[in-house]
Protein backbone atom coordinates (compact mmCIF):
# COMPACT_ATOMS: atom_id res chain seq x y z
CA UNK A 1 0.00 0.00 0.00
CA UNK A 2 2.61 2.35 0.72
CA UNK A 3 3.78 1.85 -3.12
CA UNK A 4 -0.11 3.59 -3.65
CA UNK A 5 0.63 6.35 -1.46
CA UNK A 6 4.15 7.32 -3.31
CA UNK A 7 2.06 7.45 -6.45
CA UNK A 8 -1.04 9.37 -5.01
CA UNK A 9 2.31 11.93 -3.62
CA UNK A 10 4.24 12.53 -6.52
CA UNK A 11 2.05 14.10 -9.58
CA UNK A 12 4.59 13.32 -12.39
CA UNK A 13 4.13 9.43 -10.95
CA UNK A 14 0.82 9.59 -11.21
CA UNK A 15 0.44 10.83 -14.36
CA UNK A 16 3.08 8.37 -15.92
CA UNK A 17 0.85 5.51 -14.51
CA UNK A 18 -2.65 6.62 -15.79
CA UNK A 19 -0.52 7.40 -18.96
CA UNK A 20 0.83 3.62 -19.36
CA UNK A 21 -2.79 2.58 -18.20
CA UNK A 22 -4.35 3.69 -20.73
CA UNK A 23 -1.53 2.88 -23.22
CA UNK A 24 -1.84 -0.54 -22.74
CA UNK A 25 -5.65 -0.27 -22.52
CA UNK A 26 -5.16 1.50 -25.85
CA UNK A 27 -3.03 -1.12 -27.54
CA UNK A 28 -4.89 -3.77 -26.72
CA UNK A 29 -8.12 -2.64 -28.25
CA UNK A 30 -5.85 -2.09 -31.44
CA UNK A 31 -4.67 -5.48 -31.18
CA UNK A 32 -8.12 -6.85 -30.34
CA UNK A 33 -9.74 -4.76 -33.53
CA UNK A 34 -6.87 -5.98 -35.77
CA UNK A 35 -6.49 -9.37 -34.95
CA UNK A 36 -10.29 -10.38 -33.53
CA UNK A 37 -12.84 -11.33 -36.05
CA UNK A 38 -16.11 -8.98 -35.42
CA UNK A 39 -19.81 -9.84 -36.03
CA UNK A 40 -21.05 -7.70 -38.96
CA UNK A 41 -23.56 -5.92 -36.72
CA UNK A 42 -21.08 -4.29 -34.56
CA UNK A 43 -18.41 -3.69 -37.14
CA UNK A 44 -19.44 0.20 -37.36
CA UNK A 45 -19.21 0.55 -32.88
CA UNK A 46 -15.82 -1.33 -33.49
CA UNK A 47 -14.81 1.38 -35.73
CA UNK A 48 -16.49 4.09 -33.82
CA UNK A 49 -14.33 3.29 -30.63
CA UNK A 50 -11.43 2.94 -32.70
CA UNK A 51 -11.54 6.19 -34.03
CA UNK A 52 -12.29 7.97 -29.96
CA UNK A 53 -9.03 5.97 -28.84
CA UNK A 54 -6.64 6.49 -31.07
CA UNK A 55 -8.38 10.39 -31.08
CA UNK A 56 -8.05 11.45 -27.93
CA UNK A 57 -6.52 8.51 -25.36
CA UNK A 58 -3.52 8.14 -27.55
CA UNK A 59 -3.24 11.82 -28.99
CA UNK A 60 -3.74 13.08 -25.08
CA UNK A 61 -0.86 11.23 -23.88
CA UNK A 62 1.60 11.68 -27.04
CA UNK A 63 0.81 15.75 -27.10
CA UNK A 64 1.56 15.77 -23.25
CA UNK A 65 4.63 13.90 -23.08
CA UNK A 66 5.94 15.43 -26.46
CA UNK A 67 4.26 18.70 -26.74
CA UNK A 68 4.66 21.44 -25.05
CA UNK A 69 2.72 20.65 -21.85
CA UNK A 70 5.39 18.81 -20.36
CA UNK A 71 7.90 21.40 -20.94
CA UNK A 72 4.92 23.88 -19.25
CA UNK A 73 5.03 21.73 -16.73
CA UNK A 74 8.70 21.19 -15.70
CA UNK A 75 8.78 25.33 -16.41
CA UNK A 76 6.31 25.19 -13.52
CA UNK A 77 8.62 22.96 -11.40
CA UNK A 78 11.85 24.91 -11.83
CA UNK A 79 10.27 28.12 -11.36
CA UNK A 80 8.66 26.57 -7.94
CA UNK A 81 12.50 25.32 -6.91
CA UNK A 82 11.29 21.56 -7.10
CA UNK A 83 13.85 20.26 -9.35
Amino acid sequence: MQFLHDIAKDKNLLRLVFALFWSVIAAGYIYGITFIDIPENSLRHADTVLGFVLGTIVATIIAYYFGSSQGSSDKTDIMKGKV
